[in-house]
């Protein structure tokens, strides 16, 4: 397999990765939910089995895969630091749906982040052919530029023709790029120091069309798609890219037919192999799943919290009564008569049984909650 085609390979198994590791929060959120199911428990351990699988087969190799051990230095170093969130839920498969799930997600948005450093590290060695390629158009330009000196009429046509192929190469280079931009589910943008419109992906391009039903082009100003209170932090956090800062935040975004969705959104300053600042990038990952399962264990959470506090006080009654009968039996046991003894237990009998009340209510309220 060629290089290039391998990288590809790698790429795409490190998407799939982000697929599965959220595959594997929704499966125990679906476990959870209804765990009479065995059918989520089974695609659950499958997905983390092929999730496992994926992992170490780009890291020491999988023929199975078709893709060797890793030498990059760099992407072993990502793929180990991820391996302690693939083992943690290698050790907890059969008890992640007892595992808080905020405490699920933390692992896998710390494995997603892994994920995509190698990505990112894939498309950064993407931009250095593509530089190298040009180099080398320069190069062989000059060498042209001597030989038709030297030969006009005998090299014109090779040379022509070579240029062309080379062409070709670097669009075939150009839209592989594209591709891999596309093929992301979040919305990606880069616009210059004028707030001009460099490149933006499929996803961008259809969020900017669905809001304001104009097809966005190069060259844009990026501001005309901005508008209300997020205009001035739009811009502001822009500018505050140019200065080399990196910001991160989540905003509820709407569309044109009234919905809205979560997004955590990234600016972020782009430069190029001199350093030189070309302009900042925007990145939206939409989060909308995430902050609704975050609102839903927040009600949960007080909920049980107020089934808590209210219940407390119609156990305290009753318990306060066993313990001070409990108590006044032991120290009279000797001087009780037997029809002492009987009423006595009888009250204790009967707390005991307001409390088993309580109980069977505040599971019964805990149930509703789920």
């Amino acid at each position: 397999m060629e290089q290039k085609e391998l990288d590809s390979r790698i790429v795409s198994l490190s998407a799939r990765q982000r697929s599965l590791s959220q595959k594997i929060i929704v499966l125990c959120l679906e476990q959870k939910e209804s765990p009479s199911q065995t059918e989520y428990s089974q695609k659950l351990q499958q997905t983390i089995e092929r999730w496992k699988k994926v992992h170490y087969g780009i890291l020491n190799g999988d023929s199975h895969l078709e893709v060797p051990a890793t030498e990059d230095p760099l992407i072993k170093n990502y793929l180990k630091t991820g391996t302690p969130r693939v083992e943690w839920i290698v050790a907890n498969r059969n008890r992640l749906t007892k595992i808080p799930i905020k405490q699920l997600i933390n692992n896998q948005n710390a494995f997603l982040k892994t994920t995509e450093k190698v990505v990112l590290h894939f498309q950064n060695s993407f931009k250095t052919n593509l530089f190298r390629i040009k180099l080398i158009e320069i190069i062989l330009a000059f060498i042209t530029l001597q030989v038709i000196l030297l030969e006009f009429f005998f090299f014109i046509r090779p040379i022509i023709f070579q240029l062309e192929q080379q062409k070709k190469e670097n669009e075939k280079t150009k839209i592989r790029l594209n591709a891999i931009l596309d093929s992301s589910s979040d919305s990606n943008i880069l616009i210059d120091i004028n707030f001009k419109i460099l490149s933006l992906n499929k996803v961008a391009s259809n969020h900017i069309e669905s809001v304001w039903d104009i097809i966005p082009q190069i060259g844009d100003d990026m501001l005309k798609y901005v508008s209300g209170d997020s205009d001035n932090s739009f811009k502001e956090n822009f500018e505050a890219c140019f200065k080399g800062a990196t910001i991160q935040i989540e905003k509820k975004l709407s569309f044109a037919d009234g919905v809205y969705r979560w997004y955590e959104i990234t600016y972020f300053p782009v430069r190029d192999n001199y350093n030189n600042l070309i302009g900042a990038a925007f990145n939206a990952k939409d989060i909308h799943l995430r902050k609704q399962q975050e609102k839903q264990i927040n009600a949960q959470i007080e909920a049980l919290k107020k089934i808590a506090w209210q219940y407390s006080h119609e156990l305290r009654s009753p318990l306060t009564n066993i313990l001070g009968l409990t108590n006044f039996i032991q120290k009279k046991k000797q001087n009780l008569n037997s029809e002492e003894q009987t009423t006595y237990l009888s009250k204790i009998n009967e707390s005991a049984l307001k409390i088993d009340t309580v109980i069977h209510t505040i599971v019964h309220e805990i149930e509703s909650q789920k």
